[in-house]
């Protein structure tokens, strides 16, 4: 149906997994969620959440600012 143009989307979020982190972004969030230490030296990370479309390029973690957000 996309293809054919019967819809314009089929869902309105993606999930994503990549080596340690999962991933979901919408339209107005991208939540991201390490699943270990990148470095076994390093402190764990926690979940990240950026503003979309404002942030594009996912640098400035908002999750602190949006504690609903990432609830959800």
């Amino acid at each position: 149906p996309l293809l054919r143009g019967e819809v314009e989307t089929i869902r309105d979020h993606a999930i994503s997994r990549l080596p340690g982190e999962a991933a979901v972004r919408t339209p107005d969030w991208a939540y991201l969620k390490p699943l270990g230490p990148a470095d076994p030296d390093d402190d764990p990370r926690g979940p990240q959440l950026y503003r979309r479309p404002a942030d594009r390029a996912e640098v400035l973690d908002v999750s602190g600012l949006h504690p609903e957000a990432v609830e959800e």
